[in-house]
Order: structure tokens, then sequence, then C-alpha cells
């Protein structure tokens, strides 16, 4: 089940992107819990904003949705936010909050299902995957949206992520194996890149977050065309 909601001052608006969104998920086999807010001040009041999409209408009463996107933004919010707007060009400064789409108005069935194919990959693809990982006497469980690349040296595995660095004896092959290998890519046989994390590439370096790994010759093109179709499908894909 996809959890979704709807930020919009029009209540008719409302229902009918209601009406429209649950029946295209429907359609693919998938069940949705919509909320609807009618400004983003209440939005933005829930002490846990843990939605898949947010459909956010772009000319709200008091705080804009563009405003209200950026403060989800600058609160490590990452959810799908999708524009909802009268005008198509006041959806281009998407690009500055990580916007995943727009949608204009009046509101099309036909045209938001073309859209959904994609929506559905982009959360499939963001998706995050608890893996228990067993080091020396401790277990832990590690989510995959907080592992930055995993090393290896040998038998022995490295999962660098934002809490920290957990070691553990397990192959390349079984981390990849139970990774969302569209999220995740080798740049070389030692590093297990989240695509996630990558802020650019520089030649044979790949800067991820704040550390620069190594891109061998013969992992280079799959490595790019991985991180290309990421950042075309994914949620750092941009209006």
């Amino acid at each position: 089940m996809f959890k979704i909601c709807i930020v919009e001052d029009d209540l008719k608006t409302a229902n009918t992107l209601k009406e429209i969104v649950s029946n295209a998920f429907l359609e693919r086999g998938f069940e949705t819990d919509i909320d609807n807010f009618y400004n983003a001040e209440d939005l933005l009041a829930l002490n846990n904003i843990d939605y898949d999409i947010i459909f956010m209408d772009i000319e709200l009463p008091k705080m804009n949705g563009m405003e209200a996107t950026k403060c989800l933004r600058d609160n490590g919010n990452e959810s799908l936010v999708i524009f909802v707007t009268n005008l198509a060009q006041f959806a281009v400064n998407g690009y500055s909050v990580n916007a995943f789409d727009f949608i204009v108005k009046p509101l099309n069935a036909f045209e938001f299902k073309l859209k959904i194919d994609r929506i559905i990959k982009a959360l499939n693809l963001n998706k995050d995957i608890k893996l228990v990982v067993n080091a020396s006497r401790n277990q832990y469980v590690i989510n995959s949206k907080d592992i930055l690349y995993v090393e290896v040296d040998k038998h022995n595995i490295t999962y660098h992520t934002l809490q920290g660095n957990v070691k553990s004896v397990d192959s390349m092959k079984n981390v990849i194996s139970k990774l969302n290998s569209d999220s995740f890519a080798l740049c070389n046989q030692c590093y297990y890149v989240n695509l996630r994390y990558v802020k650019c590439v520089l030649n044979d370096i790949v800067v991820v977050r704040n550390e620069k790994l190594l891109i061998s010759k013969p992992k280079r093109k799959e490595f790019i065309e991985k991180l290309n179709k990421y950042l075309r499908n994914g949620i750092k894909n941009s209006l």
C-alpha cells in the first residue's frame, strides 16, 4: 500500500485528484491510503511526514506549495512531490526542491495514467530494504537508504552508513543479491555505491557524499549507465 497525501485548498479539485490517483493505482494492483490537507501548514505540523507521494498545489493560501516543499527538503523529507498547478511554468522552479513531476489543472485521468508507471517505478526504486547484518557478536539492522556504499576486502564487508561503519564477514555477491540493484551500482569490484548519494563524477572518481571512490575502466560504462537511469527514474529526477 502506498501512503499518499494531497495538499489542495479547493475541495472539488482535491476530491477529483483523490479519485483519479486511487483508480490509477488500483488498476495496476496497488492499494492507496490517501489523506487530504487544505493548507501546507497542517501538513508541516505533523510529527512524522512519511508519505510516499505528496501532491502539492503550488497556489496555496499563506505558505505556497514551493515554500512548503522547500521546508520538507530542509528537514530531510524525501517523499516524491508532484506539483498541481494551473500554469505549467509555475512548476519549473521544482528543480530547486527535487520535485518529481507536475500535473496541470484541470485534472485529466488519462494524462495522469500516462505518468503512473514512471511514478510506481520511482517508488519501487526508492523503497527501503532492511538488512540484518551479523558483526562479530552483535547483530545490526541496516536500512538500505542509510548505506552510502559497501566495501569488500576479500571476505570482509564494510557497510559505510550515515550512522557509521558496520563490518561483517560476507561476499559482495551476497550483498548485491540482498539490495535493490536499480539503486546501487558497482564502480569497481570493491565498491557497491548507493546512487542516491552520488554528488558527481569527475573523470575516474565518483564522489559519494564526501568520499571519493575510484571507478575502474571495466565498470565505468555500466556504472554511468546505471547512474543516468537512476537520475531519470528516481527521486533525484527533478522536473
